[in-house]
Parts: C-alpha cells; structure tokens; sequence
C-alpha cells in the first residue's frame, strides 16, 4: 500500500506512515484466527509422523523403523514439518529433542 498523503509505499500491516507520519486509514483491524495442528509418532509395524487437526489426520511422513535412531526420527519430523511449512503452517512448540510438536496457521478474520 501507499501513503494516503506523501505517496510512500508501505507495507500492508502498516498503521502509519514511516516517513511523515500520517496515519493510514484501513479496514476494521481484527484479530487472526489460528488453525492449529499437533504433530505425533504414529505406532504400529513401522513409525510416521503425523499432522492432525482435531480429529482429521491432514499430512503424513514417510514410514521408517520401530527401531530408528533419534536422529532418524528428527529427520522424519523435520520432512513433515518442511511439507507443512510449505503450505502456510508456522512452528508453534518443540518438545525437548527440538522436535516440531505443534503448528499453526491463519485461518480467517475475525469480524
């Protein structure tokens, strides 16, 4: 966006201008709302990671090793968290091995 006075280019978010200062008029600023998915070990004859809102399974990991090493199911959990990334998810929390455990994205607007 511009600047309503001095025509200096912003960035959308933007409630005033850096350069003169003029406020800058914009739609009702309400709140984001979050979608958010936990990411977990999935067990059977093999493990994977899986991303779940609520109770829909919305992405999965490639299937590896009851046996796998800590850093082959870091690997695995980074895999699925890059694919989430890619689709507009951010990193909410990590457990303690850095494990990505929860993500969120914006969903709508409140209004």
């Amino acid at each position: 966006m511009y600047c309503s006075k001095c025509g200096t280019q912003l960035p959308d978010e933007a409630n005033f201008c850096w350069k003169c200062g003029q406020p800058q008029k914009q739609a009702a600023s309400w709140p984001v709302q979050y979608e958010v998915c936990t990411i977990r070990l999935s067990e059977g004859l093999t493990l994977r990671w899986e991303a779940w809102v609520g109770r829909t399974r919305i992405a999965r990991g490639d299937a590896f090793s009851l046996f796998a090493s800590i850093e082959l199911t870091q690997q695995k959990n980074a895999e699925l968290v890059s694919q989430l990334l890619s689709q507009g998810w951010e990193v909410l929390t990590t457990d303690k091995f850095g494990r990505v455990v929860s993500m969120r994205r914006p969903t709508k607007k409140i209004q």
